[in-house]
Parts: C-alpha cells; structure tokens; sequence
C-alpha cells in the first residue's frame, strides 16, 4: 500500500471513528425526547408522592399529560404544546418552542446524516484498500477505537457533570439536582453499552480477519 493510500484511508478510518461516535452519542441523547426517561427519574425520586398520597394519580396523571403534549410537539407530532405546563413553567413563548423545535429537527438531521456517512465511509475503506480481509482488519479496529472512545468519554463526563450540578443546584433548584443527574445517568449508560459491545465485535472482527488473511497467505 502506497503512502498516499496509506493516508487517504488513514483519514477516512479516522472521519468514521467520528461519525460513528457521534451516531452513538446521539442516538443515545435521543431518549431525552422521549417521555419514558423523564417519568422514569420522576418515579425514581418519588416526585409524584411527594404531592400526596390523595393526589398522587392525579399528579401523576397531570405531570404525565403536559410531559407527553411538549415532547409530542417538539418531536413534530402536534401543532401545539396543548395543556402543557412545561413551557409556562420554563417562561417560554411561541418564538422560543419554535427555535427549540428547529434545534430538535437540527438535532435529528445531524444523526441521520452521521449515519449515511459512516455507512459512506465504510464502503470507501472496501473500495479503496481493494482487500476484504485488510478492509475487514480496519473496520474492525475502527468499532474498537470507537467501543473506548465512549468508555472513556463516559468515565470522564459523569464527575464534570456531578460537578456542574454541585455548582448550579443551589437554592430552590436543589431538587433538580437528582432530577438531572439521573436522566444524563441513564443516556450515559446507553453510550458506556454501546461502547463496550462495540469494542466486542471490533475486537471479534479484527481477530478474526487477522487469522484469516494469516492462514490465506501461509497457503
């Protein structure tokens, strides 16, 4: 392999360790436009008992409803937040829940388009390096890198998000510090699962190209 392939794939390897990467990550964040992640941190910290053993199923019921309505409009399913309380609460009007629905379309755009390229990517690394099993090598090791990656984004991400709460959760918003911290909890799990089944099957792949293209040229 030339130099100049050399590099060129080299710059692909490293575009789809990026792009895959930013696939997982997002994916992962995408639980936060769903309402299951917020309910789930809500029962957790016992939110909706905290109104009241008579009131609970009402709460629960009323919280649940204007959840579900504000996630459904920026998710682009509705027109309106209907009886949603969330906007009212957070001081939003008209012109910033259309902004926050352009981010979320922005939001799903950029994943989308993560995905199509590393697809792109991939076939560029067959194409280009003309070899099944050394392609095979490289995707393997690019899963891998992009398995450790995350692990390790994960492992460094949790303590400044500790840390960013300790210094905002004062006062009255102390009780959004559990709140928080067990939603980005939960999407760091996603990505710290995906890594590491990432770093498997990049592992499985490379060895087992690696004994194959081995065995190929000893014949």
């Amino acid at each position: 392999m030339g130099l100049g392939k050399g590099l060129i794939l080299g710059t692909i390897s490293l575009l789809l360790i990026i792009s895959i990467s930013l696939s997982i990550t997002l994916y992962s964040s995408n639980a936060l436009l769903h309402p299951e992640i917020y309910k789930s941190s809500l029962e957790k910290n016992n939110v909706y008992k905290q109104m009241g053993s008579e009131f609970e199923n009402e709460s629960r019921k009323a919280i649940d409803s204007s959840l579900e309505n504000f996630l459904s409009y920026l998710n682009g399913n509705s027109n309106s937040v209907g009886d949603s309380e969330f906007a009212q609460i957070s001081g939003m009007d008209s012109d910033d829940l259309e902004k926050l629905k352009g981010y979320v379309i922005l939001f799903k755009r950029i994943f989308y388009a993560s995905i199509i390229l590393s697809f792109v990517l991939i076939i560029l690394i067959f194409i280009l390096s003309k070899n099944f099993f050394s392609s095979s090598k490289i995707l393997g090791m690019d899963l891998f890198l992009v398995g450790i990656s995350m692990i390790f984004s994960v492992a460094a991400g949790k303590p400044i998000l500790n840390n960013a709460l300790s210094k905002t959760a004062q006062g009255g918003t102390e009780i959004l510090k559990p709140l928080v911290s067990d939603i980005f909890s939960e999407i760091f799990g996603k990505i710290n699962f995906y890594g590491y089944i990432l770093v498997g099957i990049g592992a499985i792949i490379f060895a087992l190209f690696w004994i194959l293209q081995k065995r190929r040229n000893e014949q």
